[in-house]
């Protein structure tokens, strides 16, 4: 029974040894998969901050023409309405001098009516006197 014993003894060793390689290798493997996973994490990670940071930097770029572009359209209104204002302005000033024009043509009608009148008077007055100077 000695043999048996030892035999069984024996076996019970080689399998402990085998199921200790076993766990070893499984261990082993599973230490393995996981530094591959957290590298591939990593490199995840990695890629994701990149786009992350690059994809923040365009919506930025384009923050920044969309607050360009406002400034320019802001800017074209109020040089627009500058422009309209002084438009008005000029419309303004014509009107003025077309009024102080007409003023003007008036009352140069009116004293050439005036002077035209006086001439008239005088050429009378004139003719008066000649006729009773030469009966």
């Amino acid at each position: 029974m000695n043999i048996r014993i030892e035999e069984a003894e024996k076996a019970r060793a080689q399998n402990e040894k085998l199921r200790q390689e076993l766990e070893n290798s499984y261990m082993e493997k599973l230490q393995k998969l996981r530094d591959r996973e957290r590298e591939a994490l990593e490199k995840l990670k990695a890629q994701a901050q990149l786009l992350e940071q690059g994809s923040q930097a365009q919506t930025e770029k384009f923050l920044k023409e969309i607050e360009n572009q406002k400034f320019l359209t802001a800017e074209k209104e109020r040089l627009l309405e500058l422009e309209k204002e002084n438009l008005q302005a000029e419309r303004d000033r014509v009107k003025r001098l077309e009024r102080e024009l007409n003023k003007k043509i008036e009352a140069i009608e009116e004293e050439r009516e005036q002077i035209r009148r006086e001439l008239e008077n005088t050429r009378r007055a004139y003719s008066s006197s000649l006729k009773l100077v030469i009966p």
